[in-house]
């Protein structure tokens, strides 16, 4: 994750999103049954995959910042430090919010991007 200002921005825009695609899956439910099945099944799996590869993301973002670790230990860091910050009675609401639609917007960058960029690196680097 490079840019958070970006990944927030693409989190709001795809939070967004998924109303509309909802409502055009419940549509469908009275248009083509089938695809309101596979919009009500997919959509859901899809937003959460991104989300856990974005809170990943994210906690590494945050781990590296605060100690000078691996990628493994920069993760657990940064995780642990946003579900303590979670846990906070008012504060932690805000936090969740944020986290998450920051974690949405990066989860969607990091996803296509990844591979390609490491391989990149690696065949540059022999």
């Amino acid at each position: 994750m490079r840019r958070p200002v970006w990944s927030a921005l693409l989190g709001i825009a795809l939070i967004a999103l998924i109303s509309p695609l909802l409502r055009l899956a419940v549509l469908s439910l009275y248009i083509f049954p089938p695809l309101a099945f596979l919009l009500f099944f997919s959509l859901p799996i899809v937003y959460w995959f991104v989300l856990a590869i974005g809170f990943a993301a994210v906690a590494e973002w945050i781990g590296l910042r605060l100690v000078r670790a691996n990628r493994l230990g920069a993760r657990l860091t940064g995780a642990a430090l946003l579900i303590a910050l979670m846990l906070v009675p008012v504060v932690g609401l805000f936090v969740m919010v944020a986290v998450m639609v920051v974690a949405v917007g990066a989860g969607t960058a990091v996803l296509p991007w990844q591979r390609p960029l490491s391989r990149h690196g690696s065949l540059s680097s022999r």
